[in-house]
């Protein structure tokens, strides 16, 4: 087969009109990279946020649907300072449970360390108008909290922060939402923590009578 060079002319132009790969290369290359934007450090305003080094973000909420008014889950659960409800009580406590300002000092568990002493602070609560449900926000008063595992390894618990937000659905019903946030060094599993204690405060108020209805949920995402 013969090939015309009258054929090939107008490619080999094409190329010529090509401007070079190096010359792409190099402008690329001298465009500075835009840097992400810094996060703030986690705190008690819920927003996207960085832990301090040596933590992971770690968050989650649970919500259920109690069968029972919101005068009565907020006599078990209102309380800062009453906890049996999720299956300990406070070593001491300071103020009052309905005031910000109130301390408890709880013995919990970290997983792979042991038990150890944490104080948590009541930073708001307030009702909604129309006895219609309450809002409720806490954390970990003594934080940075430092531990050892039983490897030896240090670990860090950076902060945790609570909110508690219950609405009326009826009289005879109510909507309750438990999410939490945290900078911890090791995995703890809030989820199965907030589910049990729903699923307690049910059995409690279907002991006392107060229950109308079946328990919906918990769920957690």
């Amino acid at each position: 087969m013969r090939f015309s060079i009258l054929a090939i002319t107008p490619l080999i132009a094409s190329a010529l009109a090509l401007p070079a790969a190096t010359t792409v290369d190099s402008l690329s290359k001298s465009r500075p990279t835009p840097s992400p934007p810094k996060l703030p450090t986690c705190g008690p305003t819920p927003q996207p946020c960085s832990c301090p080094a040596g933590t992971y973000y770690q968050v989650s909420t649970s919500i259920a649907i109690i069968p029972a008014s919101v005068s009565d889950l907020q006599s078990i659960i209102g309380d800062f300072l009453s906890t049996s409800w999720f299956g300990t009580s406070p070593e001491s406590v300071t103020g009052t449970g309905f005031a910000p300002g109130a301390k408890r000092n709880l013995l919990g568990g970290i997983p792979g360390a042991g038990v150890y002493p944490i104080t948590e602070e009541l930073t708001l609560w307030k009702t909604y108008p129309n006895n219609a449900g309450f809002y409720q926000k806490f954390q970990m008063a003594d934080a940075p909290f430092y531990f050892n595992l039983t490897t030896g390894a240090p670990g860090i618990l950076a902060g945790t922060w609570d909110i508690m937000d219950v609405h009326a659905i009826g009289s005879s019903s109510s909507s309750w939402l438990w999410n939490i946030y945290a900078c911890f060094s090791v995995d703890f599993d809030f989820q199965e923590f907030h589910e049990s204690a729903m699923k307690n405060v049910s059995a409690i108020l279907t002991s006392k009578g107060k229950s109308h209805g079946n328990l919906i949920g918990p769920f957690s995402y």
